[in-house]
C-alpha cells in the first residue's frame, strides 16, 4: 500500500478567513459529491497538479490514498475505526479556507489565549479519520452542532497550519461534520462519550 508523507503546508492567513464573516472557520453548504464536482486538483506524485474539477481550485498535496479512497457508499463502516471521511465544501469564492480543527467541540475549550482552541486545518478533499461523532450544542458560528472526533498529528494551540491526517495520529481534533463526507462507507459511526473541554 502506498504511504503518505506528513507534509506541512502554510495555512491561509487569518485575515482571509476573517473576511468570510461570522462563519470564518470554513463554512459553506456541504454536498456529498465526487472530486470532479468539488473542483479539486490532485498531485500526480511528481509535484505537478492534475486538475480534477470544474473550477480549477488546486489542492496539490493529496497522496495516493486520498486519490483512491471513494466517496460516500451505501455500506456501514467496518472494523473498529477510525473511519475515513473527506473534507468537503471549504472553497469559498475560489479560495480553499480549509476546515478548522479544534481541540474540543465546545465554544470554550478551557484555554485562555486568542485562537488557542484551533490546532490546525484540513484542506478541501483531503482525508481525515473519525473515531466518533458528538452533538455538543455549539455550532462554531455555523448552522449545525454535530462534530467528528478525528485523529490529528498536532495539538499546538493557535495553530492554523494545514496538515495531513492519518489513522494512527496521536492527538484528537474536532471538526464540524457538516463539512465532511464519508469515504467508502455511509457515515454511520458511533456517538462519542461526552468529551472534556480540553479535547
Amino acid at each position: 500500500m502506498p504511504s503518505i508523507k506528513k507534509v506541512m503546508v502554510t495555512g491561509i492567513p487569518v485575515l482571509v478567513a476573517a473576511l468570510v464573516g461570522a462563519g470564518a472557520t470554513v463554512y459553506a453548504q456541504s454536498r456529498k459529491e465526487s472530486p470532479a464536482s468539488l473542483g479539486v486538483a490532485i498531485d500526480n506524485g511528481n509535484g505537478n497538479c492534475v486538475n480534477m474539477g470544474s473550477n480549477g481550485t488546486a489542492v496539490c498535496n493529496l497522496g495516493p490514498i486520498e486519490e483512491q479512497t471513494p466517496f460516500r457508499a451505501s455500506q456501514a463502516p467496518v472494523g473498529a475505526g477510525p473511519w475515513a471521511f473527506r473534507v468537503a465544501e471549504t472553497v469559498v469564492d475560489g479560495t480553499d479556507l480549509g476546515l478548522t480543527v479544534r481541540s474540543c467541540p465546545y465554544q470554550n475549550c478551557g484555554c485562555s489565549t486568542a485562537l488557542c482552541e484551533k490546532i490546525g486545518l484540513a484542506r478541501n478533499a483531503m482525508l481525515i479519520y473519525a473515531r466518533c461523532h458528538f452533538d455538543s450544542g455549539y455550532n462554531g458560528n455555523d448552522t449545525t452542532t454535530d462534530w467528528l472526533a478525528i485523529t490529528w498529528p498536532s495539538n499546538t494551540p493557535g495553530d492554523l497550519t494545514a496538515r495531513f491526517d492519518s489513522p494512527g495520529d496521536p492527538y484528537t481534533g474536532w471538526v464540524l461534520a457538516k463539512y465532511t463526507t464519508p469515504a467508502g462507507h455511509n457515515g454511520e459511526i458511533p456517538e462519542c462519550r461526552t468529551p472534556a473541554r480540553g479535547g
